[in-house]
C-alpha cells in the first residue's frame, strides 16, 4: 500500500495558510446596539402563541403515509433486531452486551410504538367524534 500523498500548500498561498475575505455586515445594525440582548429586554409574543392550543374547527383523517412511516421504522427496528440476533450466535463476540442491546431495541420499539399509536388514537377519536357529528348534521337538513 502506497504512503499518502500530502499536499503541499506551502507555496500555494500567502505564508502558507489559507486567504481569509473580510467578512461583510449588514447595514443597518445601529438598532442591535440600542435594544441590548435579548436576555435583558423582554419580547411581545403574538396573543396566539401564549393561548392554549385549541383542536381546529375541521379534523382532518390521518394520512395514510403516516401510517406506512410507522411501518417502514418498525422494519428498521426489525432487521436492526434480526441483526443482533445474528450476532448473538458468534460465540466470541459475547453475548451478554449484545443481550443488553437486543433489549433496549425491543424496548425504544415498544415505546416509540406505544407513544405513537396514542398520539393516533387520540386523533382517529377526535376524527371520529368530529364526522359523526357530520353525519348527523347533514342527516338532520
Amino acid at each position: 500500500m502506497a504512503a499518502p500523498r500530502k499536499l503541499d500548500l506551502a507555496g500555494k498561498f500567502k505564508d502558507g495558510q489559507r486567504p481569509v475575505l473580510k467578512h461583510r455586515t449588514r447595514p443597518n445594525q445601529h438598532h442591535l446596539l440600542e435594544a441590548g440582548n435579548m436576555a435583558t429586554n423582554k419580547t411581545k409574543r403574538s396573543i396566539h402563541l401564549t393561548q392554549p392550543n385549541n383542536p381546529p374547527t375541521e379534523l382532518m383523517p390521518v394520512r395514510a403515509h403516516v401510517y406506512r412511516t410507522i411501518a417502514e421504522v418498525n422494519d428498521g427496528f426489525e432487521h436492526s433486531i434480526e441483526g443482533l440476533q445474528t450476532l448473538q450466535k458468534i460465540k466470541y463476540l459475547g453475548s451478554d452486551g449484545l443481550d443488553q442491546m437486543l433489549n433496549l431495541v425491543c424496548r425504544t420499539r415498544a415505546e416509540a410504538n406505544r407513544q405513537l399509536m396514542s398520539v393516533l388514537d387520540q386523533r382517529e377519536t377526535a376524527n371520529t367524534a368530529h364526522f359523526q357529528q357530520l353525519c348527523i348534521e347533514s342527516e338532520n337538513r
